[in-house]
């Protein structure tokens, strides 16, 4: 179970995030708004508004759709060449999505300088249809997807020198199956709610931000009910402005990951400190760089004990044309009680083409060691997996008018592994866990996904 079920999970949150990908995250934090380059954010980005579209308050709303084809829906290995192994193949297909959604914010939340108000507030609702289409496969290939993400968020802010900030995520996320069995659902709710207080006492050289998040991850198939967890994160940042543009920052940070159904025993508490600067290197070049140290605390089994490293370069090579690099090393929770060793490479390009055309171009490349996962073989120990992930996404989207924009998008992504997992007979933790198939399974996976993007905004 441990081998098929990690898996699945390591790699869907990371296909499902993939854009988010690139905010660089020494502890797992959201975007901020007028963070910098900082870890650990002011505020959290609990309402995402289109970048080419002028954000008004009160009530608006959108539909986007979009069209494409997915050379790899399933992320199978593409081997078609055995009974066991034609539950790889390679699905390739139409794949569409419909998206209605409504936003209500107060005057200025979304702006990153607010010049009056000590009230801030809104919401955002989006619904999400998904319907792929495979003329090669039918059943739960073809079955349509529905999805759901609710934010909302609250902030209190009498000055520039204080602000409180309440927030809730919800979002219902449902997936092609991953090719263990024809029956398999793949559907879990995530859910995040949180609180963050920033200082910024007497003259304003010093910022301290402490946030608390709750996280509920939730798998509605039983069969993987044993990922279903709770985590808490503590996290504290204190910054010192040295010169008009550069700080010096010192982080912390501490979750409790609590599984439902182990007994415990793959529960953690990781611990991370680190420190380091962000400061402008000239006009037109960013540098932020930092390092520490973090431990796993893991009830049983191997855990984390490694360095933290982090470093990042923003480069503005006109007014136009913004480029951002970063590197990290970490380790996070696999949601099954290994956890992950991590090299990140990240970079990112944003071009406006005049008022109405902008280029973004997102790329890295991912070199994960995952420890405590089983071997395939009965006679391999080996409790490691490596993988080396690489990937992609270029978007062009130009302006039709004001509330409307057509985007055209192509995504890349692949995960090269030697790791092999198969059903029993092999060494296992959970021996009530069955599968109806005999797999020797590649997860190893390419993918390349083509889409054209309508958004109409109201």
């Amino acid at each position: 179970m441990e081998s098929l079920m990690h898996r699945l999970l390591v790699k869907l949150p990371w296909l499902l995030l993939l854009p988010g990908v690139l905010l660089w995250l020494l502890p797992a934090t959201a975007l901020a708004q007028g963070g910098g380059m900082i870890p650990v954010p002011r505020e959290v980005n609990v309402i995402s508004p289109d970048a080419q579209i002028e954000s008004r308050p009160g009530f608006s709303g959108s539909v986007v759709g979009n069209l494409g084809y997915d050379t790899n829906i399933s992320y199978g290995s593409g081997d078609d060449s055995t009974p066991e192994t034609q539950f790889e193949s390679a699905v390739p297909g139409l794949a569409m999505a419909l998206i209605p959604g409504i936003r209500f914010t107060s005057p200025q939340l979304l702006e990153s300088e607010r010049t009056g108000g000590k009230l801030h507030y809104g919401f955002e609702l989006r619904g999400i249809y998904r319907q792929f289409y495979s003329p090669d496969k039918s059943g739960v290939y073809n079955d349509p997807r529905f999805g759901a993400h609710l934010g909302g968020t609250f902030l209190y802010s009498p000055s520039k020198l204080f602000t409180i900030q309440a927030y809730e995520i919800f979002d219902r996320y449902s997936e092609p199956h991953y090719m263990i069995r024809d029956t398999f659902t793949q559907s879990w709710v995530q859910n995040q709610a949180g609180v963050l207080l920033r200082i910024v006492p007497g003259d304003g050289l010093l910022e301290t931000v402490l946030r608390y998040n709750m996280g509920l991850f939730y798998f509605e198939d039983a069969d993987l009910s044993g990922a279903n967890k709770l985590e808490h994160n503590l996290q504290a940042r204190v910054s010192y402005k040295f010169l008009p543009n550069s700080h010096l920052w010192l982080i912390g940070t501490y979750d409790i990951n609590s599984y439902f159904d182990n007994g415990g025993a793959r529960d953690s508490m990781p611990v991370k400190v680190a420190g380091g600067v962000s400061t402008p290197i000239w006009t037109s070049l960013a540098l932020s760089l930092g390092g520490g140290y973090g431990w796993g605390f893991y009830a049983s089994g191997a855990a984390p004990d490694t360095w933290l490293l982090f470093a990042g370069l923003q480069y503005s090579v006109s007014t136009r044309l913004k480029l951002q690099g970063k590197y990290e090393h970490t380790f996070e929770d696999s949601m099954l009680g290994a956890y992950s060793d991590q090299h990140n490479f990240t970079f990112a390009a944003t071009m406006p083409f005049g008022q109405n055309l902008m280029l973004t171009a997102q790329a890295g490349y991912r070199h994960l060691t995952y420890v405590g996962v089983l071997h395939a073989e009965p006679s391999n120990t080996e409790t490691t997996r490596v993988d080396d992930i690489i990937f992609a996404d270029l978007a062009l989207s130009y302006k039709l008018r004001k509330d409307l924009v057509l985007r055209a998008q192509y995504k890349f992504m692949t995960d090269q592994t030697p790791y092999r997992a198969r059903t029993p007979p092999y060494p296992t933790t959970d021996p009530d866990f069955e599968f109806p198939l005999s797999i020797v399974n590649n997860p190893s996976f390419m993918k390349h996904e083509l889409f054209l993007t309508l958004a109409w905004h109201f």
